[in-house]
């Protein structure tokens, strides 16, 4: 029986999710530290492209009048096929390029939150864009859900037909994911009290990692494993939920099953989950749904 099957006797919610399309805003390799702006490269690294495939139902890559960014052959091909939007979002006005080039990343998120609230949310990481300065201390009033070493990812050089036909297939397993994901962050955002509901949540989502993990082993293609890190407007500092507060002074979480699933292939992996303080979003009201993802390969997984 295969693991949707599996799932759909044993979860009695399984399939009942939402599966309305969800979209990625994708950046070029840059960074501001300082008083400076580093472009890497014009082109979208080709690890965060295939990353983001794979979860995402759509992707946009935004352009500005500022920098110029060409589509590769591959970007024209998800563009034909209506995965990939690549816009060009003017920017006006002057100031140090640093400023400017942050503006523009925050610009793109509220755009899109505009043309479809809670559809689109931002990549951001050292493969997409990253401010390194320091933030401003009202803006740590964020949440932010890191699985460590539980979401499988295609490597770089896996072909994009072979990702786009491995999500026609597996579309159950890929939207379960997304969907415990997103219960998760409204089980915390709602400040329950209830410690057992949190245990739930986490429970369904290891599940669901776990589910992954297997079916990303009938692959013929390099599969890297990854975090991921998903941030949210909700201040935990401010919350009165005293079983949000416990899990945030945890250190983190074990995901058995995942790590149950990865040992198959690669020994002695720890895969947790933890929530933490992370910066916040406030031109977008979404408390309960991500506005950011970031992900980190950490290594091969068989």
């Amino acid at each position: 029986m295969g693991q949707a099957k599996q799932r759909k006797a044993s979860d009695p919610n399984y399939g009942k999710y939402s599966s309305k399309p969800r979209g990625l805003i994708v950046f070029s390799p840059s960074s501001v530290t300082g008083n400076s702006f580093n472009l890497a490269s014009t082109n979208l690294d080709q690890q965060e492209l295939r990353s983001s495939l794979l979860y995402w139902d759509k992707l946009a890559w935004p352009k500005n009048n500022f920098i110029y960014t060409p589509n590769t052959a591959e970007i024209d091909e998800l563009v034909r096929i209506g995965v990939m939007q690549t816009p060009t979002l003017p920017l006006s006005g002057g100031g140090a390029v640093e400023d400017v080039m942050t503006a523009a990343h925050e610009y793109a998120l509220t755009y899109f939150e505009n043309q479809a609230p809670g559809i689109w949310s931002a990549g951001e990481g050292i493969n997409s864009f990253v401010n390194n300065n320091t933030a401003p201390p009202k803006s740590h009033s964020g949440t932010g859900l890191s699985l460590y070493n539980a979401l499988p990812v295609p490597s770089a050089d896996v072909p994009l037909v072979e990702i786009l036909d491995f999500k026609d297939r597996r579309r159950a397993e890929l939207l379960i994911f997304r969907a415990h994901l997103d219960a998760m962050a409204k089980e915390i955002s709602s400040a329950g009290d209830s410690v057992d509901s949190l245990g739930i949540a986490l429970k369904d989502l290891d599940a669901a990692c776990s589910d992954l993990i297997k079916v990303t082993r009938e692959w013929q293609f390099p599969v890297k494993l990854a975090n991921v890190k998903a941030s949210m407007n909700f201040n935990l500092a401010t919350s009165a939920s005293a079983a949000v507060t416990a899990w945030k002074n945890a250190d983190s979480f074990n995901l058995d099953n995942t790590e149950k699933a990865i040992a198959a292939v690669a020994a002695g992996v720890a895969s947790n989950f933890k929530i933490n303080a992370d910066v916040s979003f406030q031109k977008i009201k979404r408390p309960a749904s991500p506005f950011k993802y970031l992900y980190q390969v950490t290594r091969e997984l068989g």
